[in-house]
């Protein structure tokens, strides 16, 4: 079943999933608990850096018992998946732990930041019958189902070109998105989903891209700002910037060979009304989706997964063809934008 499919059709809830939280992150408290115990699930322990800050998330959102660290989290038996929060560096590492652990993982973006640990991710939970999902909470908003159908219908033609842009002011100075070690920078952070975007509306994976970067520090790895094009062959060609050090703004535009879309907030949208519009031979109308909360989706349909091995997860569970092209991307990056084929 399309995602498209599974969110316009009835189908009754799956049983609620009891989990664990890796992190103490601001995702968590505005987003992830309130959308697991919107869909029932219960929270059985968080896990955090430090005790203290693991008690204080406990107290404040009521859940049973609080931990120092991490690997206690995985070692309980009231656990059966697992939602990972903590920085880009340490995702590979606890992913590939909640599987030897026998564990379900729902993991933020970047899942990995190499094709590698994507593969090696994808045997580890094969081989322990465990499910694992990249956190890609935009895909399961309405507004996401709506622009897809448009495309596969057709409305626009062919698609032959998407810009994306991402970018808000990063003024944290300590914050693990500006360092080297964590898998930091804006194109890892936010560049991630116009290039996941990409993926999924034109159906395909780029035969070559290049990409041009600010990094943060003199031969840093981490960027401030990037910008990228993506060759999907056949005259489809998707282009992003992205920055931690602009003004907020976000977007996508897709164009056909008879019309055009534009998403004005394609990720965020979270508790808003958002409005879509699409230009046909002149012809413009909009599409308006009240508040919907996409990360309670996402909870919904990763429950569904766990609870059904043959459901089919969205985006497809190993991250594989998204690290090759974000580690493609980096590396085109540390090259002063040489193109590098897939």
């Amino acid at each position: 079943m399309s995602l498209a499919q599974e969110t316009t059709e009835n189908h009754s809830k799956p049983t609620p999933l009891r989990w664990g939280i890796l992190g103490a992150a601001r995702i968590a408290r505005r987003a992830l608990v309130p959308a697991i115990r919107a869909q029932n699930g219960t929270i059985a322990v968080i896990g955090a850096s430090t005790a203290e800050r693991a008690e204080s998330f406990a107290r404040e959102f009521d859940i049973p018992a609080a931990v120092e660290g991490y690997q206690a989290v995985l070692e309980r038996d009231d656990v059966e998946a697992v939602y990972i929060q903590l920085a880009n560096g340490l995702h590979f590492r606890w992913a590939l732990a909640c599987a030897r652990a026998g564990k379900h993982c729902l993991c933020e973006k970047p899942l990995v930041t190499t094709a590698e640990e994507a593969r090696e991710l994808h045997e580890a939970f094969g081989r322990a019958g465990c499910r694992l999902m990249e956190a890609f909470m935009w895909r399961h908003h309405p507004q996401t189902v709506w622009t897809l159908d448009r495309v596969i219908e057709g409305e626009i033609g062919t698609l032959r070109r998407i810009h994306g842009a991402f970018s808000f002011a990063l003024d944290r100075p300590d914050d693990y998105r500006w360092r080297d070690d964590q898998g930091g920078g804006a194109l890892w952070d936010i560049g991630c989903y116009c290039v996941n975007a990409m993926r999924l509306f034109l159906g395909a994976e780029p035969g070559a891209v290049s990409a041009r970067s600010v990094p943060a520090q003199p031969g840093g790895r981490a960027d401030r700002s990037t910008v990228a094009w993506l060759d999907f062959d056949n005259d489809r060609l998707g282009t992003f910037e992205c920055s931690f050090t602009s003004s907020y703004s976000q977007s996508l535009t897709l164009v056909g060979t008879e019309g055009a879309i534009r998403l004005e907030r394609p990720v965020t949208a979270l508790h808003m009304t958002v409005t879509a519009r699409i230009e046909i031979a002149g012809q413009r109308r909009e599409q308006t989706f009240p508040p919907e909360n996409a990360y309670q989706n996402m909870i919904d349909h990763f429950t569904r997964g766990v609870r059904d091995p043959s459901f089919a997860l969205e985006p497809g569970e190993d991250g594989l063809a998204q690290a090759r092209v974000m580690e493609s991307l980096a590396a085109s990056a540390a090259r002063a934008g040489e193109p590098m084929t897939l």
